[in-house]
């Protein structure tokens, strides 16, 4: 009974977190990372290790993902998901010191109805633009034509 037990401890402690390094929302954080401020919704780091390694870090990471975009902005490097993850965006910037801040956010009903918004209203002025043009181009054409057809008579 014994070696059952031990046999059944090893096997779930082996087979549960093979990976010994701590994630948020399923995200592995750099390594000698510590937290700054942590949330349910949020982790802020701060890592001894220059952002261009944090970025490589999460690039290697995410090699492969479809969803997940690395964009370089305004002396940041951002990862972000637009797939079902659980999280939303890896901010990496310098905090003006020798550190580099890492910020995991997890996504957020807030920034789901504001993306899907501003695509809504993307669409109405599309539209509305293309209405103006057919408008436009009608009016120019039936100016054209009684034109025409006054010549004619």
């Amino acid at each position: 009974m014994r070696k059952l037990v031990a046999f059944l401890a090893l096997t779930v402690s082996l087979l549960s977190g093979p990976s010994w390094a701590e994630d948020f929302l399923g995200l592995a954080l750099p390594p000698q990372s510590s937290a700054v401020k942590s949330s349910p919704d949020m982790v802020e780091l701060t890592t001894a290790l220059p952002p261009e390694q944090v970025r490589d870090f999460y690039a290697k990471l995410m090699e492969g993902e479809k969803d997940v975009r690395l964009r370089e902005w305004a002396g940041s490097h951002i990862v972000e998901d637009f797939g079902n993850k659980p999280w939303n965006k890896v901010i990496i910037s310098r905090d003006g010191s020798t550190q580099t801040k890492v910020l995991i956010t997890k996504d957020s009903w807030g920034w789901i109805v504001g993306m899907l918004s501003l695509r809504l209203a993307g669409v109405f002025v599309v539209l509305f633009t293309l209405y103006l043009a057919t408008t436009l181009a009608t009016g120019l054409l039936r100016r054209a034509v009684k034109e025409h057809t006054k010549e004619m008579v």
